[in-house]
């Protein structure tokens, strides 16, 4: 039986190979979506990831919006039930029992927009997606790939994280007040609805700040090999402008698509750490011959678990802000250079376009997420925190 050889084609060879390498990096087998897997299955589940990839491209998916409608259903008969056993049992005060309906509705009234907002921003939000995908893939083979190191430490930090303060939360609810298991996670399941829909924007919001830091690292790298003559990298400035152009574009297409639920959110959020600090404080102050522990630890785990969600939503957002506006002074800086060396070619005006054009996150429009808004209503729950004291006495 005589061998015949295969002839090898030296130029399909290396378009195959090119082929995979592309595929490996891209769709699911990204590095970004392995790093994020596992907070992405747990969003799908309960409704909030309607999305599939199609040929490496994500894209609506009306299978997984099935999820979306089974979960308004739950939290719309949770809420019924909810509400149907405030009427039937007897309240407190009439400042708890106000709060109470207040804050139970209002949450639910949050997590259903959420929902209804991922059923109707489809297509803007994985556009989004794909934009941040595509900037991956340019950097990656210019020889500078993003790496996803501590976007996979973050991920499974805010998962362990949330695990453990909704289990304080189903734990002390239950030993506190002689709640069953089911009657504890009917009332909590709408509050973790709309805890998953905060850390989904806060997601988005660190994966596109990631993306401005590596951005403005490149740009040290390449002012730095021009100013010291070194081994110069494989980007100029046409290139750095377009990639922050695209990003600074996916960033306020990101706050155009939720900055009225990002309102949503901050008034839920609010209104529920002051009421919890309101009921700790009270219990402390006016019941501390008969102190009951167990019920301060249900609320101050309440507290925990809505307030970081507070707090990780402005450091979030803060930080996707401030790595975007930091291009700017980097490009003055750069034609500084030029001018010193007398090789400017553009007008510095181009530049200072970077330093206006600034990414901000707005609650629709009224105020930017950042951390000095932190301090703004901290000042504010502590005016209305007092007022609630004295309206008790």
């Amino acid at each position: 039986m005589e061998f015949k050889p295969k002839t090898f084609d030296l130029e399909t060879a290396f378009v195959t190979s090119k082929r995979r390498q592309l595929k490996k990096f891209r769709g699911r087998d990204s590095p970004l979506y392995t790093a994020i897997y596992p907070a992405v299955y747990i969003l799908r589940i309960f409704g909030f990831v309607p999305y599939t990839f199609s040929k490496d491209r994500l894209v609506p998916s009306n299978t997984n919006m099935i999820f979306t409608f089974i979960f308004l259903f739950i939290f719309t008969y949770n809420i019924y039930t909810i509400i149907v056993q405030f009427l039937t049992e007897k309240r407190q005060a009439p400042i708890v029992g106000s709060t109470g309906y207040i804050k139970v509705l209002f949450n639910y009234f949050t997590t259903v927009y959420s929902l209804l907002l991922t059923i109707i921003s489809r297509n803007k939000f994985v556009q989004i997606w794909n934009n941040m995908q595509d900037f991956d893939d340019a950097v990656r083979l210019l020889g500078y790939p993003q790496k996803e190191t501590k976007t996979r430490i973050v991920c499974w930090l805010f998962i362990f994280m949330n695990i453990i303060l909704w289990t304080m939360v189903n734990q002390s609810g239950m030993y506190a007040f002689k709640e069953t298991w089911y009657g504890n996670v009917t009332y909590m399941s709408v509050y973790f609805g709309s805890c998953l829909a905060v850390y989904k924007f806060i997601g988005m919001t660190l994966l596109l700040g990631q993306r401005f830091h590596h951005l403005n690292q490149l740009t040290k790298k390449f002012i730095s090999s021009k100013r010291c003559n070194s081994q110069p990298i494989k980007i100029d400035v046409k290139t750095i402008q377009a990639w922050h152009n695209e990003l600074m574009i996916d960033g306020e297409n990101l706050n155009s698509l939720y900055t009225w639920a990002i309102l949503l959110w901050l008034a839920n959020l609010s209104v529920h750490s002051v009421s919890d600090l309101y009921f700790i404080i009270d219990k402390i102050l006016n019941t501390w011959d008969d102190f009951y522990f167990p019920s301060a630890a249900c609320l101050s785990s309440w507290f925990l678990a809505l307030f970081s969600q507070l707090l990780i939503l402005h450091i979030s957002c803060d930080y996707a802000s401030t790595q975007s506006n930091g291009i700017g002074e980097l490009m003055i800086e750069w034609q500084a250079y030029l001018i010193k060396i007398n090789s400017l070619k553009e007008p510095i005006e181009r530049s200072l376009n970077y330093v206006n054009r600034k990414l901000q996150f707005t609650a629709a429009g009224c105020f930017s997420i950042e951390l000095p808004l932190i301090r703004s209503i901290a000042s504010l729950v502590t005016t209305y925190l007092v007022i609630l004291l004295q309206l008790h006495e």
